[in-house]
């Protein structure tokens, strides 16, 4: 550290008084000699703070030009892909949900060719994406379902869990607009006439009868009702969806009346 001092240096002048006039001179050592500076001042207020900048100056190295950071490798197609599976696959995601992710994933690369890598998606590229979908005639939820998933592929999955991407192209795309639909009410009418017509056409088959009672009285899901096995029947008429069969991944519970509960018992068959 290099040591700056305050040196009162005299000048040929005098004052009327008789007073010789002088002004304060910044003085410090370098490795080849003293060096000197005046500060073409008096007042010692004003030389400590120019002795002060003059320590800084000497002392603080200068800032050197940032060296560009080298460009990242850009990740190939087939190796993000790669990466997404795996990172999917160690969440314990739904061999289901990797195979419609993946699926959209070729999607999306066979609408840009032009993008050798998914680092050169631009979000110019992912508006263009939301306009084709739409052109394409899909209803507007069907777009707003795609764009969350490639949302989630370009952000979550190749940005955050793997870090091949600095940033998301799909950030600032915003769904459409979506009316919720219109839902109609089955009446008791149409519920007699389809249980009839199945009677009639298949010959009083049960198993689709029974189905469509245990469906409207739970409100599951289809799969999620198609899953009942032996072991879902549980005591006093409750039945229960196994975690691995329920969308959230957590046991569902439901209850039936006696006569719907046997009739479900009765198709158990080989469980």
């Amino acid at each position: 550290m290099i040591q700056v001092y305050l040196v009162k240096r005299s000048l040929r002048g005098s004052r009327r008084n008789g007073k010789r006039e002088y002004r304060w001179a910044l003085r410090w050592e370098e490795p080849d000699g003293w060096r000197c500076e005046s500060t073409g001042t008096a007042d010692r207020t004003q030389a400590e703070a120019l002795q002060k900048q003059k320590w800084a100056e000497l002392n603080i190295p200068e800032a050197r030009p940032e060296e560009p950071a080298p460009e990242p490798v850009k990740a190939s197609w087939d190796e993000c892909k790669e990466a997404l599976k795996r990172a999917m696959e160690a969440d314990n995601l739904r061999p289901s949900y990797i195979r419609d992710i993946l699926w959209r994933f070729d999607v999306f690369r066979q609408m840009f060719p032009e993008a050798k890598t998914p680092a050169d998606v631009t979000p110019a590229m992912a508006q263009e994406y939301k306009r084709q979908r739409a052109e394409a005639g899909v209803s507007p939820w069907t777009v707003k379902s795609d764009l969350s998933f490639v949302k989630a592929i370009f952000g979550k999955w190749l940005g955050r869990e793997c870090g091949l991407l600095t940033s998301n192209p799909f950030a600032n795309v915003k769904p459409p607009k979506c009316d919720d639909p219109d839902l109609r009410i089955v009446s008791a009418e149409e519920s007699d006439a389809l249980f009839k017509w199945l009677g009639e056409r298949w010959n009083n088959w049960q198993l689709p009868l029974v189905y469509l009672r245990v469906a409207a009285l739970l409100g599951w899901r289809a799969t999620e009702t198609a899953s009942l096995r032996e072991e879902d029947l549980l005591p006093d008429g409750f039945v229960r969806v196994a975690a691995e069969n329920c969308k959230t991944r957590r046991h569902k519970y439901g209850w039936l009346p006696a006569d719907l509960y046997a009739d479900v018992k009765a198709f158990m068959a080989d469980g």
